[in-house]
């Protein structure tokens, strides 16, 4: 029986109509409208994810090294417009119906793993604030990892139970060896011409979610090599290093800006077992990463008696130029990029920073209307960008706090002297480009 579409979902695909040229007409609205009329499931599953909200736009672009995605930031499903711009066959429709189910179960999943992403954000921050001369990342990379890998396992299971409705809609006696093949995922499902054997089907051949159907497709999706998911600028990713490379860009960002209010101290040592990570160092390399001033040295602790040292090397990170030992805050407060949103800018070209010395800032002289504290706000705002509870989490911090106090007495002993100009900072090219990051799911 045809699952109708309910208002919420209808609205969702009226402005998806108004997006393309020739609106309903047009065989990239067809084909969407299809695959929800046409799979039960899916159009229940997208029901529900318009009227809770984690849907509220699907698009359609060119995208390459993917078929989909769901951007959590703005509640959108992605679509491959290359792919839809005739109309499908049925097996061509089976596999979009399959992109469908599986973005639209990661639109489902958002707000968990938003909620998870925090707590270990939360953790991250903390090891980035830690007084230590080490500061071990390892943990916090390998929790993030597990929060997408189940994540992607679930939108797999719900991807394959979208196409196995819609194939059986159309083919009731059809089994698992068909709805495998027409839907394009074979290899997740199949054991040469057997269904895979820690995956446990219902007789309407869907897979429900239960631990043992997630645990093994993890393992046979997320799992999977690089040759097989392709991801990343250059397609020779797998899901665990296209993750994990945010989640290290994230660390180097917020050890870099923790090393910036502390002048003259020792950078503290980041470290990772890449070894227990499962990562190649080479293929974190190859994601495209955003850091500090464009480098960062990290610590591979895989053998604690041989630590090998390494740096990374990738763009710019938008106001955050590499803070030495006495250095401070960078200070570009147009084109800032919060440390919190560690994938967001991934410039295609690195760019030019200017920073700030904690030192010379204290001792830099007043204008007529601003305290040394509004400079050190200013800063920590440049720092931070456009996101306000990032900033404000920063301005909260203990550290920040006796940077405040520092300056504001700095301004009562100069209370008398006349005013000045301030210094104005240089301020960095705009980035010519930017790439979506961790707001991603595949």
């Amino acid at each position: 029986m045809t699952t109708p579409i309910s208002p919420e979902l209808q609205k969702v695909l009226d402005e998806y109509a108004t997006t393309l040229p020739g609106g309903k007409t047009s065989n990239v609205y067809l084909n969407v409208q299809e695959a929800i009329t046409g799979s039960s499931y899916l159009a229940q599953q997208m029901n529900a994810s318009a009227q809770s909200g984690d849907l509220k736009h699907i698009a359609a672009r060119p995208l390459s090294n993917e078929g989909a995605h769901y951007e959590s930031d703005n509640k959108t499903m992605v679509l491959n417009s290359s792919a839809m711009s005739s109309k499908l066959s049925a097996s061509d429709e089976a596999v979009l119906v399959f992109q469908m189910g599986h973005e639209n179960q990661h639109a489902l999943y958002s707000q968990t793993v938003g909620t998870a992403e925090k707590k270990a954000d939360q953790d991250l921050d903390a090891i980035a604030a830690s007084k230590g001369t080490q500061h071990d990342y390892t943990s916090v990379v390998s929790s993030k990892n597990k929060i997408s890998s189940v994540d992607e396992a679930q939108a797999h299971l719900a991807g394959w139970n979208a196409a196995a409705s819609y194939i059986r809609e159309k083919d009731p006696k059809a089994g698992i060896e068909k709805i495998a093949n027409q839907s394009g995922y074979a290899l997740n499902f199949m054991e040469g011409d057997k269904p895979r054997s820690n995956l446990n089907f219902n007789p309407d051949m869907s897979l429900t979610m239960t631990p043992q159907n997630v645990a093994a497709m993890e393992k046979d999706y997320f799992q999977q090599p690089p040759n097989k998911t392709r991801l990343g600028p250059h397609g020779d990713l797998d899901y665990s290093h296209y993750y994990a490379a945010y989640t290290i860009q994230h660390a180097c960002a917020m050890d870099n800006y923790n090393h910036a209010l502390h002048p003259g101290e020792p950078r503290p040592e980041l470290q990772l077992n890449m070894k227990a990570l499962g990562l190649d160092p080479a293929l974190i390399q190859s994601a495209g990463l955003s850091l500090p001033g464009g480098r960062y040295p990290y610590t591979d602790i895989s053998d604690p008696s041989k630590p090998v040292h390494r740096e990374l090397t990738g763009s710019v990170m938008p106001g955050q130029p590499f803070a030495p030992v006495g250095q401070a805050l960078p200070g570009d407060a147009k084109q800032a990029s919060s440390p919190q949103e560690s994938g967001q800018a991934l410039p295609s070209s690195p760019e030019k920073h200017g920073s700030v010395n904690s030192a010379e800032l204290l001792k830099q002289p007043l204008d007529s209307n601003s305290s040394r504290a509004d400079v050190a706000r200013q800063t920590f705002a440049a720092l931070m960008g456009d996101d306000d509870r990032a900033l404000n989490r920063a301005l909260n911090t203990d550290t920040a706090k006796q940077f405040f106090h520092q300056a504001e007495t700095a301004t009562a002993q100069q209370q008398t002297q006349a005013p000045a100009q301030p210094q104005v900072q240089t301020q960095p090219q705009a980035p010519t480009q930017q790439v979506t990051g961790p707001t991603v799911r595949r």
